[in-house]
Formats: C-alpha cells, structure tokens, sequence
C-alpha cells in the first residue's frame, strides 16, 4: 500500500498511508498483547502462580477481585513482557525470527486443531439459537447492526495477511511466494476461524465469552481437563506469532519510509 501510493499519488500521500501502516500495526500489537496477557493470567492460575491484579490490566483500569474490593491497575505486566521480548527477537535479525515463527505457528495449528477435535462433542446446539440475538437497543449489540460491528472485528483480525505484504524483500522468490502465502495462509485461517467460533459459541452461551481468554473458557467448559491447559499454551504461542508479525511489518514501514527520506536516516541503518 505504501509503495503503490509513493508511485501514484506522491509523497505526501506515502507519508500520510506509512504512518497509517505503522499505526495499524501498532495499535494490532498491543490489542493483542491484552488477549495474551489474559491467557498467560489464565494458564499460571492452573499451576498455581497469580499476577497481581494491579499489574494484569491497562493503567487505570478498576479490577474487581473475587471478594467483590476493587484494585486500581498501575499496568499490564504481561504484556509490557512480550512487547518487549518480540522486540528483542526483532532486533537479533530474520532468520532469528522466521525460524521462531515457524515453530509457534506449528504449535498453535495443532493445538486449534485439537480444540476442535477435542470440544466439539460438547456443543449444545441450542446455544445457537436465536443464531442473531436481537438487538439490546444500543447500536452494534447485537442484531444486525452487532453483525456489523462484528465483521468490522474480524476485519481486524485479517490485519496480519496484508502485514505478509512487507515481506517481500526478505522472500527468495516474491512473485511466487507472496501469493501462495498470502492467499493460502487466508484460506487456511478463514476456516478455522468459522469452525473455531462455532464451536466455542456452541459450547459456551455467547454472552459467557466476553472475557480475554474465550477459547480457554470453552475448553474449561468443555471438559477437556489436560488439553485445556495444552490449549492455553497453544493460544499463547499463537498470540505470540501475531504480535511478532505486526511488530514485523512496522519495522519494514518504517524502513521504507527512512530510505525515501521520509523519516530520518538512522532509522534505516541496519545493524
């Protein structure tokens, strides 16, 4: 999308589209280090080791505790970790990192698989019905106006198929490559994603599923006993993948733009 525009409409646009981009995979990264953070808090309950409240949540935020007291959070521990870990990762170099992603990615699709497998002789199918639940009054809960906020949701959730897109001066062989990966890896992904929701809101009643760490609560719920805890750390590593991906393609940006001297030139100098 950069380079298009910096071809087509000039710089000015190129500029105004880069920071788009870079914002983008900004605020994706973080949206998914808080679902990360929820699953990390989940999967240390299981064995026994908890975060305080006050640091698994945004700064700001009243957190209710089980004994009904509340804590004002001062920030989100969790995932300031990750951020900073798939930085790191970032900054050793690329080979570094596709290798690391190649075995998350391969973690999270058998563990997806599993969840499948595993919980879907737990659906009560009368979870789906009514398949759109009326509208509570409020514009975008539920009813069609919920349908559309929620495919403005899974919109979002296809950032990281256009983020591929900057890549393309890592792969070997980009006219080819590029489309197998990005169409395939979209094909892949859209089926899983309308198995996995059909069989979490199966499961589960949809209003049971709002909280960071769903498809752990399914798998709770489902009865799955060890393979829950397999199942979180899948959804951990899985997470992971996705922030290293959006944390990838803003590097790139930013790399692009340095070098047609859009940002200043120490942001592209390569280590």
């Amino acid at each position: 999308a950069y380079t298009y525009g910096y071809a087509t409409l000039g710089e000015f646009f190129a500029w105004v589209i880069g920071w788009d981009l870079i914002l983008e995979y900004a605020v994706g990264a973080v949206t998914v280090a808080i679902g990360w953070s929820g699953y990390v808090n989940s999967f240390l309950g299981d064995i026994g080791l908890h975060i305080p409240p006050a640091l698994s949540a945004a700064t700001g935020t009243v957190v209710t505790l089980q004994d009904g007291s509340t804590v004002t959070a001062l920030f989100n521990l969790p995932a300031v970790v990750i951020i900073a870990a798939v930085t790191t990762l970032l900054v050793v170099g690329i080979k570094a990192s596709a290798n690391f992603n190649n075995v998350i990615v391969f973690v999270k699709l058998a563990v997806v698989l599993l969840f499948i497998v595993g919980a879907a002789k737990a659906i009560n199918s009368a979870n789906w019905h009514p398949f759109i639940p009326a509208n509570t009054g409020t514009s975008g809960n539920f009813g069609w106006t919920g349908v559309m906020t929620g495919a403005g949701i899974v919109f979002f959730a296809y950032i990281g198929f256009d983020a591929v897109s900057t890549a393309a001066q890592e792969a070997k062989n980009p006219q080819r490559d590029m489309p197998i990966g990005i169409i395939g890896s979209l094909l892949i992904c859209t089926v899983l994603y309308i198995l996995v929701s059909a069989i979490a809101t199966g499961v589960v009643p949809y209003q049971d599923l709002d909280v960071p760490d769903p498809i752990a609560r399914a798998a709770d719920r489902a009865g799955m006993g060890w393979m829950a805890t397999l199942i979180k750390l899948g959804a951990i590593a899985g997470l992971s993948s996705v922030i290293l991906v959006m944390l990838y393609g803003q590097s790139r940006v930013f790399f692009a733009m340095a070098k047609d001297g859009l940002l200043p030139p120490f942001v592209n100098r390569v280590h």
